[in-house]
């Protein structure tokens, strides 16, 4: 018995020794052998302080809880170091599989030694709601606990406006009134609207950029009252270099009509060999040479808008209306520069893979509308994207 207890006080001093040398690993190894698995304990935890390794840090942190005696202060010790150290390892976001299951086990020991407040803490960061009102409850934050019933029923509230607002803005899309839905949309700056959001504005059809299918024919068609040509400038660009980069404009005035008018380009226009140095009226059929090397014609069509060729490009300008005469409809330029289908003498229906939806009288359309106008009716007109 002497011979253990010397043996065993000679093991604790160089343990000690090794400890103060800062050979924690040794002084660990010496305290074990000498049957002090409180003091082992301690100086495994003082070697997971200063380990820079995750990984190697952990295992320190396991190996100590192992070693520490039950009930012990260094258990206690060893349990929350570990805890807070997993908590500072798992920053917002999505946790691992492995993150997710160390937390619930440190979680657990927490809870076991008492420590119910920042176990709560690990369970708030898992999203594990029931583990976290339990802790709460165990650590008698009766303010956290009153939190959280209030965070339910605004979730709840919330939940519920946003599904209200939801129907409101599928109702409105499904009526052809595609701009006030968009405009309750941007109301609401919610992350969860973003996509919806984003799918409307990306879909909408913007008058100076119209590219109609028209009883099968395809149609490029520009409405604004300026129409613009150039070679990087404007509605209709001509990779020329004869071309300016503002080279004239078609305009559309109610006293004096269609005109175009050269934008005071390097190489001007030209009509009938005569550069133009004043705006030529255009009654009919004219063709004109830009930069003296480009041909450009434009005419009136039988359907009401006016053909503009150039550069083999075909474009057609309704300018700020065009009433089709087959349709007793009429296409416009809204104020905030979406196009607008007006129902005049005939209806407005929506044509989708569940039948004729009909619309409201006004409508901004989207691209991919397929629009009819009689119910069960063939397609008039395919909204189709101008890239």
């Amino acid at each position: 018995m002497w011979d253990w207890l010397s043996r065993r006080g000679r093991t604790q001093k160089s343990a000690k020794a090794a400890e103060l040398a800062g050979d924690f690993l040794q002084a660990a190894s010496l305290y074990i052998e000498a049957n002090a698995g409180a003091d082992a304990a301690r100086v495994l935890l003082s070697a997971a302080e200063v380990e820079c390794d995750p990984k190697a840090r952990l295992l320190l942190y396991a190996r100590a809880r192992t070693i520490a005696p039950a009930r012990s202060r260094e258990l206690h010790h060893v349990t929350v170091s570990r805890a807070r150290y997993l908590l500072l390892l798992a920053p917002p976001g999505v946790l691992s599989p492995t993150q997710r299951f160390d937390l619930d086990a440190a979680g657990t020991d927490l809870e076991s030694i008492g420590e119910h407040a920042l176990a709560a803490q690990l369970y708030e960061r898992l999203g594990d709601r029931n583990k976290l009102e339990d802790a709460l409850e165990h650590a008698g934050d009766v303010d956290k606990l009153a939190a959280l019933v209030r965070e339910d029923n605004i979730s709840t509230h919330e939940h519920a406006h946003l599904d209200r607002l939801r129907s409101r803005v599928n109702a409105l899309v499904d009526s052809g009134l595609r701009r006030d839905a968009l405009s309750l949309l941007l109301q609401e700056p919610r992350p969860s609207l973003m996509e919806q959001r984003q799918r409307l504005e990306n879909d909408r059809c913007l008058a100076e950029q119209v590219a109609l299918e028209w009883n099968g024919k395809m149609r490029a068609l520009c409405f604004t009252d300026e129409l613009i040509i150039g070679r990087t400038d404007g509605h209709v660009c001509v990779p020329h270099r004869a071309v300016s980069h503002r080279h004239g404009v078609v305009r559309s005035r109610p006293n004096t009509g269609i005109a175009y008018e050269d934008a005071a380009s390097r190489n001007g226009t030209y009509y009938r060999g005569l550069r133009l140095s004043a705006p030529l009226p255009i009654t009919e059929r004219m063709e004109l040479t830009l930069g003296g090397e480009v041909p450009l014609s434009i005419e009136p069509t039988e359907e009401g808008l006016w053909k503009i060729e150039v550069s083999s490009r075909v474009i057609y300008a309704a300018f700020s209306s065009w009433a089709p005469k087959a349709v007793g409809w009429s296409f416009q330029r809204g104020t905030d520069g979406w196009l607008e289908v007006h129902s005049n003498a005939d209806p407005i229906f929506l044509v989708t893979e569940m039948g004729h939806l009909e619309l409201a009288s006004i409508v901004t359309p989207l691209i991919g509308d397929r629009l009819a106008r009689a119910r069960g009716g063939p397609i008039v007109a395919l909204v189709r994207s101008p890239s």
